[in-house]
């Protein structure tokens, strides 16, 4: 309803409190006058009957092909909303619940805005319920304004600027993010894991040889060149909240959200072995025949301390590490928050989950299985990066589900022998990795489980969260238990 329509329908009822009672109770002088007005109005009684509407509101509803007696004198307009069954159903319900709340004394006034189409067109309308201020049984004014034109405005404009932020923030060649929406991105996220205390992982790769590939092939190739890694590189993201970016030229990075090392490097990998399984022929290239990348990673726990750059600084470092080291490969740097993961030199990656002697429960059997386990995920590890063969893969991981079990149930019973006060919490998590493993397991041949699945849930859910974090809680416990009396 426009400014003049409310002040309109305001001085009608200040006037009509003023009048003499003869006037006060003429229908003809409120009709005429509201005639005058485009808004579609109807005043509703106590009731919720409708007691007099304008010329707008009889034509409106002549217009939609309504029913004259459905919207006339003495049709409970409450009922008629209530009763709504079209798809329109929730906005009539819920305006004929804001009517009722103003009847009632509830409310002091109520404003909707809702869409009411037609199969020809898209129309929407603003509905306001006042109190008629007039002496006698309550009443209230009912108005209905149609502001279509109003609203198809507002959706052009949010959908100019829905595109416009599109191309602030997408890469013009590539159609990934920008530059400028990395920074804007990875400045969010250093802040957020500041907060959180999680791990921030970032990968930054470049094109091997890029200026021979052009010197080759033209710049039209050349950009064709970065369309396709581009694409490669964003189609490896599985979440949502991952990011690809062309960082500049042929750089391009990957900001991972609440992402470990272990599942940056997986996913570094994979982008590499994507882009060269890609088969863009590169005749310039040193490394291959076909288009490479080198890939540097960085995992780290934000503090205030840590700027964005430093964390990029970081990435590039350790891509310039792996085109110092002969390129298409990948290289890392982490920060392993007590989380006992070492550089190990005859490792693929370069990464080795370490026994630390400072988690020890004190007790020899469990101590025993936990180093078991080490040797067994590290031995997994190697396979994995390997590439060996997935059924193969299969059975080792079926394996150590069995020595975890095991495990677990050895682990319980020390637990409950001792009266250790949480060991039911215990147990329950345990529960829950092994349903964990076991659905991985169970998927079938359509859905294989991957190695990087199984590294994750072997790797970072089993050893380095469970035997390292929860496992911890009770060495204090059983070392006071087993100590020798004094």
């Amino acid at each position: 309803m426009t400014t003049s329509t409310f002040w309109t329908i305001w001085l009608i009822m200040m006037v009509s409190q003023q009048l003499s009672d003869q006037l006060r109770s003429s229908k003809h002088f409120l009709e005429s006058t509201l005639n005058g007005l485009s808004a579609n109005i109807a005043l509703i009684n106590a009731a919720g009957e409708i007691v007099l509407v304008n010329q707008a509101w009889r034509d409106f509803a002549a217009g939609n092909g309504m029913r004259h007696e459905l919207v006339s004198e003495g049709v409970n307009y409450l009922h008629v909303c209530q009763g709504v069954c079209a798809e329109n159903a929730k906005e009539a319900q819920s305006f004929a619940q804001g009517m009722q709340a103003v009847l009632d004394g509830t409310a002091d006034s109520f404003v909707m805005e809702y869409g009411c189409h037609s199969p020809e067109q898209k129309r929407w309308f603003l509905g306001r319920v006042n109190p008629f201020r007039g002496d006698g049984p309550r009443m209230v004014v009912v108005a209905h304004e149609d502001i279509t034109e109003r609203k198809l405005a507002e959706i052009a404009l949010a959908e100019s600027n829905r595109k416009l932020e599109l191309m602030t923030n997408e890469d013009g060649l590539t159609k990934i993010s920008n530059r400028r929406h990395f920074d804007a991105m990875l400045a969010y996220e250093c802040n957020r894991h500041i907060r959180s205390g999680a791990t921030l992982s970032l990968i930054m790769l470049d094109i091997d040889f890029f200026k021979n590939f052009n010197d080759t092939y033209g710049h039209v190739q050349g950009d064709a060149c970065l369309q396709l890694v581009a694409q490669t590189v964003a189609q490896c993201l599985n979440r949502p909240t991952d990011l690809a970016a062309r960082y500049g030229g042929e750089e391009f990075v990957c900001l991972l959200p609440e992402t470990d090392v272990l599942g940056a490097l997986s996913l570094a990998e994979n982008i590499r072995k994507a882009v060269l399984q890609r088969g863009i022929p590169h005749a310039g290239s040193q490394v291959a025949s076909v288009v490479t990348v080198s890939v540097g990673v960085v995992s780290c726990l934000c503090d205030a301390s840590a700027t964005p750059e430093q964390i990029v600084q970081r990435a590039d470092e350790q891509l310039y590490q792996a085109k110092h080291d002969g390129r298409n490969c990948v290289k890392f740097s982490a920060d392993w928050d007590d989380l006992h993961i070492q550089h190990n030199s005859s490792s693929s990656w370069g990464l080795q989950v370490v026994w630390n002697r400072d988690y020890s429960s004190g007790n020899a059997l469990i101590d025993g299985q936990h180093m078991e386990l080490v040797s067994i995920v590290n031995g997994l590890l190697e396979c994995a990066i390997a590439e060996e063969d997935a059924t193969d893969l299969r059975l080792r991981f079926s394996n150590v589900y069995q020595i975890v079990e095991k495990h677990f149930a050895d682990e319980e019973e020390i637990l409950h022998a001792s009266g250790y006060p949480d060991a039911q919490e215990h147990v329950a998590r345990h529960h829950e990795l092994l349903q964990k493993c076991s659905g991985l397991l169970d998927q079938d041949a359509e859905s294989p489980v991957t190695s990087v699945q199984m590294l994750q849930c072997i790797i970072h859910d089993l050893v380095l969260n469970h035997m390292v974090k929860e496992d911890g809680k009770y060495f204090a416990y059983l070392k006071t238990e087993n100590a020798p009396a004094h």
